[in-house]
């Protein structure tokens, strides 16, 4: 199972989305490869709104698309992350060529800028340029400054199919939570409800322990149907080794 990388699309609507309106549902797209190493890769998360308040006709409505990316960054850039509330993990680190920065006071206004984005506020301002912009300090360059690989969670443009082909939700098999994702996805998707009180009790992925709550909540739910596919692969196989015993 899963000898080949795997996408998974796992769906998870809180119960407490029809009691009090909060904790809206979101799915999480993993990418699953079992062959030689447990690899547990998110992808993208959507998140979605509820088309009808009555859960026995209500179906997910996407509001937002996240997806993972990467990129090199230096320090400053990752305090800007901080600041916004930017959830992220370095992944790694190198030294790299750091240019120089300008701090420049701008209408009195101080930011600090790259010597393009200087060049681009004097071309702004023209012959006035001189009078606006006052250049305070001059970060010279830098050919061995540390550099980070950051990995963070961004808003994407959502598309058209935001689902693999097998789906699971923790949620009672045909209970109203599965009939929510089943009406909201073609026929032909595999969707798969596994118990998530039973779920729950799985420990998340090691990597994926710092990530955001809904990929440690929807990887608990995929470890959950994984260890369920593996027992019956396990199965599967005792019951032919038997049949393979009573021929001989």
């Amino acid at each position: 199972m899963y000898s080949t990388p795997t996408p998974v699309t796992v769906v998870h609507i809180p119960w407490g989305i029809f009691r009090r309106g909060t904790h809206n549902p979101y799915a999480v797209n993993f990418l699953v490869d079992l062959s030689e190493d447990f690899i547990i890769e998110p992808l993208s998360i959507v998140n979605f709104r509820l088309s009808d308040p009555s859960p026995h006709r209500a179906r997910l409505i996407p509001t937002s698309y996240m997806v993972k990316r990467r990129r090199w960054m230096f320090f400053y850039d990752i305090n800007m992350l901080k600041g916004s509330g930017v959830v992220f993990r370095i992944v790694d680190r190198r030294k790299g060529l750091k240019p120089s920065r300008y701090l420049v006071e701008v209408d009195g206004e101080r930011t600090w800028c790259f010597l393009e984005d200087l060049r681009w506020l004097m071309g702004r301002y023209g012959r006035e340029s001189y009078s606006r912009i006052k250049v305070l300090y001059v970060e010279p360059l830098s050919e061995d400054f540390p550099e980070y690989l950051v990995e963070y969670w961004d808003e994407g443009d959502l598309p058209e199919t935001w689902w693999f082909d097998r789906v699971v939700t923790a949620s009672k098999p045909n209970g109203v939570r599965h009939r929510i994702v089943e009406r909201s996805l073609p026929e032909n998707v595999e969707i798969v409800a596994v118990y998530e009180h039973e779920a729950m009790k799985m420990e998340a992925p090691r990597g994926l322990k710092n990530e955001r709550k809904e990929i440690i909540t929807a990887s608990r739910v995929l470890m959950y149907y994984l260890n369920i596919q593996c027992s019956k692969v396990l199965d599967v196989g005792s019951t032919e080794q038997v049949d393979d015993e009573k021929g001989m």
